[in-house]
């Protein structure tokens, strides 16, 4: 219970400070073989374009029973522009992969900070 409760503590402070998700746009990706759910919370400038200016928020949900490596050029639209890739709990920096590909394990759910 206290390493679960460590992980939404930490989770909810992000979240509070974190202007992408509590005012950002929502945008959704067709889930990868039913299995991997991927969604992405933005900004918007001026123009209504994405916002490259502050940092963007990917969310990836594996519901399968097998890690899964997910092709990242599926989201080009999203990620163009940005260069660094870290994920909100762990503090693991997946920017090396960010354009290639990134491995999520096996019914988990991975948070990336863009930036």
């Amino acid at each position: 219970q206290i390493e679960f409760q460590n992980y939404l503590t930490k989770l909810l402070k992000w979240r509070k400070g974190c202007r992408c998700i509590t005012e950002g746009e929502m945008l959704h990706f067709v889930p990868i073989d039913d299995n991997v759910y991927v969604y992405f919370r933005y900004l918007k400038d001026t123009k209504c374009d994405v916002d490259l200016s502050v940092p963007a928020v990917m969310v990836m949900v594996n519901f399968s029973a097998n890690a899964v490596t997910v092709d990242m050029a599926r989201f080009r639209e999203i990620l163009v522009g940005r260069t660094t890739a870290t994920d909100v709990v762990a503090n693991k920096d997946y920017s090396p992969n960010l354009l290639k590909s990134i491995k999520i394990k096996s019914h988990d759910i991975l948070i990336l900070i863009l930036n």
